[in-house]
């Protein structure tokens, strides 16, 4: 085939190795490194992307411009650094204008490093590659804003959000007052006919860590929603609560939910009175939260996935079998 002259604006580019140690705890990924961290062999060297400031200030340190105060940082918190995409053919630095994608060997790297709690996807592109090469990874992953120049909301923001996803797996950025969740992080709803239902179970679990330090008495309160520019709405986010069944009448009753998705919960018997949830022993509702948790948590929570998830019954098949494995 005839080369085009779109292909010769392309060179192949190859990514930066993983900047990974055997106690970190969280990986940060990107998609591909730009043009000036692949010339001085560091991650986010551009000083047009704000990654590094975003970090410090999620982290409460002092923002540092040296090499090697972002090695301190990295290690101090425990985050490790890597890319989606081992390789690609591209023209500018820009995510958007990428041919040829090779993904990092990303399972191998998770099966190596087991203490890994959470994946953080800064950018659209590289979550959208996370989900194109990888369909059973059970790390719990979690969408920020990205430290583009180009997204315009404010770097504190940003370090807000970051903070609130890091301390998920995190404890020393747990301490002090918890910090507004400017959104919240995608769960997808995949298919108990795609996947098995114990397999679905398995990677909720790991949302446990994530109420372990949150104290007990503590009601569960939502976050007020907001209508973002795009005219959807950000979702309300459940910090805890004491009572199982009192979560479910708040998220039925939330202002995101349609009255048909609760006339749909009460459908499929998943109303407050139910004998399935009065079943479960008050000891064993980490993981029932942690479920519920799961899939109320959804990036695109106004698009209907709430609603499918009832109506094709993945959501009462997760509750029957968790009742199951509590009562046993």
């Amino acid at each position: 085939m005839c080369a085009t002259a779109n292909d010769h604006l392309h060179e192949q580019v190859n990514g930066l190795p993983a900047k990974i140690g055997h106690d970190s705890v969280v990986l940060i990924l990107g998609t591909l490194p730009g043009k000036r961290s692949l010339m001085t062999g560091t991650y986010y060297a551009d000083p047009s992307n704000k990654f590094w400031d975003i970090l410090f200030m999620a982290c409460g340190e002092k923002i540092e411009k040296s090499d090697t105060a972002r090695e301190l940082l990295l290690k101090k918190y425990h985050i490790a650094l890597w890319d989606i995409l081992h390789s690609a053919a591209r023209d500018t630095s820009s995510d958007k204008d990428l041919l040829d994608e090779k993904p990092n060997d990303l399972p191998r790297y998770l099966a190596e490093y087991p203490q890994i709690k959470l994946l953080l996807f800064h950018s659209n592109d590289s979550y959208r590659y996370f989900k194109r090469f990888f369909k059973n990874i059970a790390v719990p992953y979690i969408c920020v804003s990205s430290p583009s120049g180009q997204n315009r909301r404010s770097t504190l923001e940003k370090a807000e959000e970051w903070r609130a996803a890091l301390s998920c797996a995190i404890p020393q950025l747990r301490n002090g007052p918890r910090l507004a969740w400017k959104g919240a992080p995608p769960c997808d709803i995949i298919s108990s006919q795609e996947r098995g239902i114990d397999m679905e179970i398995e990677k909720i679990r790991n949302y446990i860590s994530y109420f372990e330090t949150v104290n007990a008495e503590t009601a569960c309160r939502w976050e007020v929603s907001r209508k973002l520019e795009n005219g959807t709405f950000s979702m309300p986010y459940p910090v805890y609560e004491t009572q199982f069944l009192n979560f479910i009448d708040d998220v039925s009753n939330s202002d995101l939910m349609d009255v048909s998705y609760g006339d749909t919960l009460e459908e499929y018997g998943l109303g407050m009175n139910n004998e399935l949830t009065k079943k479960i022993d008050t000891a064993n509702l980490r993981l029932a939260k942690a479920i519920l948790t799961c899939y109320v948590r959804q990036e695109r929570f106004c698009d209907g996935l709430w609603g499918r998830a009832i109506k094709e019954g993945t959501f009462l098949a997760l509750l029957k079998r968790i009742a199951t494995l509590l009562t046993q």
